[in-house]
C-alpha cells in the first residue's frame, strides 16, 4: 500500500473513531446505571408551585438530567429544579398549587456499588480506548512513512 492510500486509510479510520465514540459513551453510561421507579403520595407544594422530593437512593452523581418526574396532578408540568449534595432530595417545580398529587421519580442509580473501585475503571473506559486507537494510528502512521 502506498504511502497515500495509507494516509487516506488512517483519515478513514480517525472519522470512523470519532463516529463511533458516542455509541461507546452510551453503553458506558448504561453500564454504570440502572434505572429506579418510585411512587410518592401525598406531595404537597410547598411554597407556590414547588416541592420537594425525597428519594429512597441516591440519584447517579447527584444529577438532576437522570432523573424524570410525573405528576398525577391536573395542571402540573414537573421538572427537576435542584438535587441536594447527597442526590437524595429532590426540588421539583412546575406544580399547580395548593393541590395534593402523587408524583413519580424515575432515575439512575450506581449500578456497581458492590464492585469497589469498578465504577471508576468503567468510567475511564472511554479514556482508553481513545489512547489506545490513537496509540494505533500514530504506530500505523509513522510506519507508513518509514518503510
Amino acid at each position: 500500500m502506498g504511502k497515500m492510500q495509507s494516509v487516506l486509510v488512517m483519515i478513514i479510520a480517525i472519522v470512523v473513531m470519532l463516529l463511533m465514540f458516542p455509541l461507546l459513551l452510551s453503553g458506558v453510561h448504561t453500564t454504570q446505571t440502572t434505572k429506579v421507579t418510585e411512587t410518592t403520595a401525598g406531595i404537597v407544594t410547598t411554597s407556590g408551585t414547588s416541592a420537594t422530593l425525597t428519594l429512597t437512593t441516591s440519584a447517579w452523581q447527584h444529577r438532576a438530567s437522570v432523573i424524570t418526574i410525573g405528576s398525577a396532578g391536573a395542571g402540573d408540568t414537573p421538572a427537576v429544579s435542584a438535587v441536594s449534595v447527597d442526590g437524595r432530595t429532590v426540588t421539583v417545580t412546575g406544580l399547580a398549587t395548593s393541590l395534593t398529587r402523587v408524583l413519580t421519580a424515575s432515575y439512575d442509580v450506581d449500578a456497581l456499588t458492590d464492585y469497589t473501585g469498578m465504577s471508576t475503571f468503567v468510567a475511564l473506559i472511554p479514556f482508553l480506548v481513545m489512547i489506545a486507537a490513537i496509540g494505533v494510528l500514530v504506530f500505523g502512521a509513522v510506519n507508513a512513512f518509514r518503510g
